[in-house]
C-alpha cells in the first residue's frame, strides 16, 4: 500500500517540500523539474516539528469544511445556471418547431391556393367539353332518329332539311376544335 508521504510521481521518494503556487506537496525530484521557478516553497517537515496543536488542527478543519462548503455552493449555482439554460434551449426548440409548422402550414395553404389557380381554369374547359359532347351526342342521336324516320317515311325536302341540320352540327363542332 502506497503511503501518503510519497511522491505520486516518484514512487519510494518521501515529499518534503510544499508549493504554494501549484497548491501540491512535491519530492525533491519534483522541485528540481517541475517547481525550480516556483517561489515560497515551504518544508514540509519544519511546518510540523513543533507538532500540530489542536487548535491549529481544528482551524485547519474549519477552513477545509468553509471552503468545500463554499466549492459546493459555487458547483451547485453552476448547476442550477445549465439546468436555467438547458430548459431555456429546449423552450427555443419548442418555439423554432412551432415556427417551422406554422411556416409549412402556411405554404401548404399557399400551394393548395395557387394550385386551385392553375386548376380551376382546366377544370371549367373539361366540364364545358363535356357539357359540348353531351349536347352533341343528344343532337346526333336525335338526328340519327330523324334520319330513319326520313328515309322510310320521308320526302326529299326533309332528307335535304335532314342534310342542312347534320351540316350544321358539324360546322358547330368545327368551331369549338
Amino acid at each position: 500500500m502506497k503511503k501518503l508521504t510519497q511522491c505520486p510521481k516518484h514512487p519510494y521518494i518521501d515529499l518534503d517540500q510544499y508549493c504554494p503556487t501549484h497548491d501540491v506537496s512535491i519530492c525533491p525530484f519534483c522541485l528540481k523539474s517541475d517547481h525550480r521557478l516556483c517561489e515560497n516553497l515551504t518544508d514540509i517537515i519544519s511546518l510540523f516539528q513543533g507538532g500540530c496543536p489542536s487548535e491549529n488542527c481544528s482551524e485547519l478543519i474549519k477552513v477545509f469544511f468553509n471552503r468545500c462548503n463554499l466549492l459546493q455552493t459555487e458547483t451547485m449555482k453552476i448547476a442550477n445556471d445549465v439546468h436555467t439554460n438547458n430548459f431555456e434551449v429546449a423552450q427555443d426548440i419548442q418555439l423554432y418547431i412551432l415556427t417551422l409548422n406554422d411556416a409549412i402550414e402556411q405554404l401548404e395553404r399557399r400551394l393548395s391556393e395557387k394550385h386551385e389557380c392553375l386548376i380551376s381554369p382546366v377544370n371549367e374547359a373539361i366540364k364545358c367539353a363535356e357539357q359540348m359532347v353531351l349536347s352533341v351526342e343528344k343532337k346526333a342521336i336525335y338526328y340519327d332518329s330523324l334520319f330513319e324516320i326520313t328515309t322510310k317515311y320521308g320526302t326529299l325536302k326533309h332528307n335535304i332539311v335532314l342534310q342542312f341540320m347534320t351540316c350544321s352540327l358539324l360546322k358547330a363542332l368545327g368551331e369549338h376544335d
